[in-house]
C-alpha cells in the first residue's frame, strides 16, 4: 500500500513541476526602459553587477568587459579607463536596428528618469542628473568615424 501512495505522490510531483515552469516570467524579453534603469542602478556600484568577463586586445593592451544586460539592438561593453563607462553602439543601417537616430534619442530621453536635464552640446546630447551623487551622467553621440550610428555612454557614479 505504501508503494501505491508513493507512486501516486511522485506522479503528482511530475505533473506539478511543468506547471511551475510555465509560470516563470524570467524568460520574457526586457524592455528598453527596464534595462536602462538596471544600468543606472548598477552605475552606483561601479557597474560591477553587469560585468561578465574581461577581453584583452594585444599588443595594444586595450581591454573591456562584456556585459550581462545590453540595451535592445545595441552592442554594449564596459570600459574601465580612465573611468568606468557603460558604452552601447547602435548601427543604424543594420537590419533589426533602429530606423533613425532621432527616434533612438527620443526613446533614450523618454526612458530616462525625470531627475535628468537635457543639455545639447556640439555633436552630443548630455543628460545631466540633478543629483550627481545618485545618478550617472549619460552622453549620446552621433555618427563617429564615418559610420552611421549612435553611441550612448553611461558613466559610473563618482564615489565620495
Amino acid at each position: 500500500m505504501r508503494r501505491c501512495v508513493l507512486r501516486a505522490f511522485a506522479g503528482g510531483l511530475l505533473v506539478l513541476v511543468p506547471a511551475f515552469a510555465q509560470q516563470d516570467h524570467d524568460n520574457e524579453p526586457e524592455t528598453f526602459e527596464s534595462t536602462l534603469h538596471l544600468i543606472l542602478r548598477s552605475s552606483r556600484e561601479n557597474l560591477r553587477p553587469l560585468k561578465t568577463f574581461r577581453i584583452e586586445q594585444r599588443p595594444s593592451n586595450d581591454y573591456w568587459y562584456e556585459v550581462t544586460d545590453s540595451l535592445p539592438g545595441a552592442a554594449c561593453r564596459i570600459f574601465e579607463h580612465p573611468r568606468m563607462v557603460y558604452q552601447c553602439t547602435w548601427t543604424l543601417a543594420k537590419p533589426g536596428g533602429p530606423a533613425d537616430s532621432a527616434a533612438l534619442v527620443g526613446e533614450i530621453v523618454k526612458a530616462a528618469p525625470e531627475q535628468y536635464e537635457i543639455v545639447r552640446k556640439k555633436g552630443t546630447i548630455s543628460l545631466e542628473p540633478k543629483e550627481i551623487r545618485r545618478y550617472p551622467v549619460m552622453e549620446i553621440a552621433g555618427e563617429r568615424a564615418g559610420k552611421a550610428g549612435l553611441v550612448l555612454r553611461i558613466y559610473s557614479v563618482p564615489r565620495d
